[in-house]
């Protein structure tokens, strides 16, 4: 396994940008992501369960906790596919011990376990037609081991027990394995040469014998072990390219109405979750509660014409001058401003929609959760946040667009974040 394995799909990088996208709160990018990728998903996930409705359970929390965790999304780490995948055979493994009696109750064999043969992302066909050919070249032994670890989560003595041979002969045939499979996938010749630490490396990781932070650098695609980045890269690739020796599964609809109808609701704001609470100096878990409020009816106070209000806390308001009491009689000049805003607090606008002047001594800083905002000479898209000059007006929601929403606070500069 020297070298750079190559297991990416054309379909990458279009995953890629439309990971970018819902990263801005795109949920039809991030929706036609699930559409490509649920069938192989859930075909994993039902291959490690054995059930369907538990396999479902998995595959709905990982796209879930992926459409929160879209703006951690890193392209130059891993594939939208790899990062998935890691994540549904994770959340199976760890269903699987209550689930066992339905899964030997399905399997037929070792070998592919036939599903819902159902329209999936055409581009991973050819990448499943390749892993298949290089499992099925395979020796019995090593594709069993690779197998029973990877699908089952067994360690080297549980393989041992089943297989009646020695722990360290399951680790050289996993090791034995992984090389000769990767070098099927890259299209080359398998080296009979002796194991190498890559290899070995590999096989601990697949038979869970690294330590949890060193899984964690493996799954990240960090140095580790002496590999540079790119080097464990392609291990774990490869490693999660046994995910594809199964067929895929198509989702229930129930499946799909229930992920869109979170993704596009309640769930919509979630991505920026961590941006609010780096904005506000709170935990992520009280920046997700207030997010949930955004559509709660209560809180909320109207403004300006097209403005919404809701305090995040009672402290001081900026107020400028309301009028000036101590000028001559004689003079006929009165100056009147709208009280300012709560330091910190949650707007919304209408589109079109202005927001003035509301911080006539403080600068804010200001974070787009929602919709469009010109400001200044640009447009502010959801998770940009921009800073608010004092006595200025902010701008205004794009025309056209969806409701504005913004997290607007006056003293993020002064309070300490807290984590």
């Amino acid at each position: 396994m020297q070298g750079h394995v190559d297991v990416a799909v054309p379909g990458d990088a279009a995953a890629a940008q439309r990971m970018a996208a819902a990263a801005r709160g795109d949920a039809v990018a991030f929706s036609t992501l699930c559409e490509s990728y649920a069938p192989m998903l859930l075909g994993t996930a039902l291959r490690v369960l054995g059930d369907r409705t538990a396999a479902e359970r998995a595959v709905y929390t990982v796209l879930l906790e992926a459409w929160r965790s879209t703006r951690l999304y890193d392209a130059r780490h891993f594939s939208v596919r790899v990062w998935w995948t890691i994540g549904v055979r994770n959340a199976a493994l760890r269903a699987l011990p209550e689930h066992r009696a339905a899964r030997m109750a399905a399997m037929h064999d070792t070998q592919i376990t036939t599903l819902d043969d159902r329209t999936e992302a055409a581009d991973l066909g050819p990448l499943r037609q390749a892993v298949q050919a290089a499992m099925l070249d395979l020796d019995d032994e090593p594709r069993s081991a690779l197998q029973l670890a990877y699908f089952e989560g067994l360690g080297a003595a549980e393989i041992a027990d089943r297989s009646h041979t020695g722990a360290d002969a399951v680790r050289t045939h996993v090791a034995d394995g992984l090389r000769r499979f990767a070098a099927a996938l890259a299209g080359a010749a398998p080296k009979d040469a002796p194991l190498g630490p890559a290899e070995r490396l590999a096989a601990a990781y697949l038979l869970g014998e690294l330590s949890p932070d060193d899984v964690a650098r493996f799954d990240l695609g960090e140095p580790l072990g002496g590999f540079k980045a790119h080097e464990v890269a392609a291990l774990r690739d490869a490693v999660h390219g046994i995910a594809l020796y199964t067929f895929p599964a198509s989702p229930m609809p129930h499946l799909r109405a229930r992920l869109l109808a979170a993704i596009a609701g309640p769930e919509r704001l979630t991505p920026f979750e961590g941006d609010l609470a780096a904005l506000l100096g709170i935990r992520r878990s009280e920046a997700r509660e207030l997010l949930a409020r955004v559509d709660a009816p209560h809180g909320w106070r109207d403004d300006a014409a097209g403005l919404r209000l809701l305090p995040l806390e009672p402290g001081p308001e900026d107020h400028g001058p309301e009028s000036m009491s101590g000028a001559p009689d004689d003079l006929e000049v009165t100056m009147v401003q709208r009280p300012a805003w709560p330091r910190d607090c949650l707007v919304r606008a209408a589109p079109g929609a202005t927001i003035p002047s509301r911080y006539p001594h403080s600068e804010a800083r200001v974070l787009v959760l929602q919709g469009s905002l010109r400001h200044a000479e640009h447009a502010a898209q959801p998770g940009d946040t921009v800073f608010w000059r004092p006595g200025t007006a902010l701008g205004a929601a794009e025309p056209g667009a969806s409701e504005l929403i913004v997290a607007i606070s006056a003293s993020a500069a002064r309070r300490p974040t807290r984590r």
